[in-house]
């Protein structure tokens, strides 16, 4: 049954949601029996924690890996093995994942073999096209086999049907981690639901401090950890955006995922060229300007080693220019950039508003003090728009998820 009375108002089973980029979305989760069934209970309650609803489908095979009451807690739901009357087996979710796709269960969905609930049910969903992607995991002897490498081709020719790339390890096709499975599939779901006639949105980001070279083994930099970077490029690709990332140097990591696309530009010239380089090759929807980008730097570009023989060392710098202000941006129609200062003085904050002007920004994100780095927690800023509306900021993840939403709908109110 997709549902089960006993389960409701139990809080052992809620979980704590962390986006809103699945809610109200049903999805049909077949566990196939592998090893990675066992990882089944960490993706099931990550999707739950997107906002979807989760029905579980488990063949007898994956009850052998990962209990029946183990699934029922991970989706709050009870799991459908068998067919009854009640008609289980026909689809009636928006997204079907397969996580493990065994060998055995990618041969009887391509050839339509249907001995239980489960398989059944694949073949429903793929009769009404739906969006179904499959996890495959497996030695590297099953996955070289001719008969495999035909019932896959067979399968990628099916409406609706979308390949998870495995992670490779050890002669294995294995699992991608649970968080960056879960980001894949809501990637991929979002990006098809919600792209336009031209193709998905995209969006440019810069994000960490850059350096700027004093000699061949010094060099002065901006500080930034990148979180917040990392937390708005994560919210984009929840949404289905396509990112293209410009990264100097952070203190995190960016989820992998195929919507994403990762350049490394630590060096100030080497974020600038990048810049100029993918507007050139792409055209963009938005652009985050979120790096803290050097101001100053030095007249060239040297290999040459300064003596640390000296007391005293003096070094002339030059301003650099401002890369918001790059005229290859200007035709993004969507752009943020972020204002750093000392203290949220209304001096200081005109300078932010004066940024916001001068480059005709949407918006600019405005932040300050200590309170500016660091994960999320106690973190004060300010959101100012070109509508003259101001919005008080206090968590990293929070703002990323806004802009976001803000992105894809500019007329948005605040």
């Amino acid at each position: 049954m997709n549902s089960d009375l006993r389960f409701k108002g139990n809080d052992d089973l809620r979980v704590e949601q962390s986006t809103q980029a699945l809610l109200g979305i049903q999805v049909g989760f077949c566990v196939g029996g592998g090893i990675a069934a066992t990882e089944s209970i960490r993706v099931i309650r990550e999707l739950r924690r997107m906002g979807a609803h989760v029905q579980v489908y488990a063949t007898e095979a994956a009850l052998r890996f990962v209990g029946r009451d183990s699934l029922e807690w991970a989706s709050s739901q009870a799991v459908v093995s068998q067919a009854s009357g009640l008609a289980e087996h026909i689809a009636q979710e928006n997204l079907v994942v397969v996580f493990p796709a065994t060998c055995d269960l990618i041969a009887k969905m391509a050839h339509g073999h249907c001995p239980d609930a489960c398989s059944t049910y694949l073949q429903s969903a793929l009769g009404q096209s739906l969006p179904v992607m499959v996890v495959p995991t497996m030695h590297d002897s099953l996955r070289n086999s001719p008969a495999f490498i035909k019932n896959l081709d067979l399968l990628r020719s099916y409406p609706g049907i979308q390949l998870i790339p495995p992670r490779v390890e050890e002669g294995k096709w294995k699992s991608p981690l649970p968080d960056e499975l879960v980001l894949e599939l809501t990637h991929r779901y979002n990006k098809s639901k919600k792209q336009t006639a031209d193709g998905p949105k995209t969006a440019l980001v810069t994000l960490g401090g850059t350096i700027s070279k004093l000699d061949a083994a010094r060099a002065i930099s901006n500080m930034s950890t990148g979180f917040l970077g990392t937390h708005v490029i994560r919210s984009l690709l929840e949404n289905g955006i396509e990112v293209t990332a410009l990264c100097g140097q952070i203190s995190t990591t960016l989820s992998d995922c195929t919507g994403l696309e990762k350049f490394d530009c630590i060096n100030f010239a080497e974020m600038q060229a990048q810049l100029q380089l993918r507007c050139q090759q792409k055209k963009f929807d938005g652009f985050f300007h979120l790096a803290a980008v050097s101001d100053f730097g030095t007249e060239a570009d040297t290999n040459v080693k300064i003596s640390s023989s000296s007391d005293q060392l003096t070094v002339t710098l030059k301003k650099l220019p401002k890369l918001i202000s790059l005229p290859c941006l200007t035709s993004i129609p969507f752009r943020i950039a972020c204002k750093f200062t000392a203290s949220n003085s209304s001096a200081e904050q005109e300078k932010a508003t004066e940024l916001l002007i001068k480059n005709d920004l949407q918006a600019v994100y405005w932040n300050w003090g200590e309170s500016a780095f660091g994960m999320s927690n106690d973190h004060t800023g300010l959101l100012l728009t070109n509508s003259g509306k101001k919005l008080a900021v206090t968590d990293k993840k929070d703002f990323a998820r806004f802009i976001s939403t803000l992105f894809m709908n500019p007329n948005l109110e605040i």
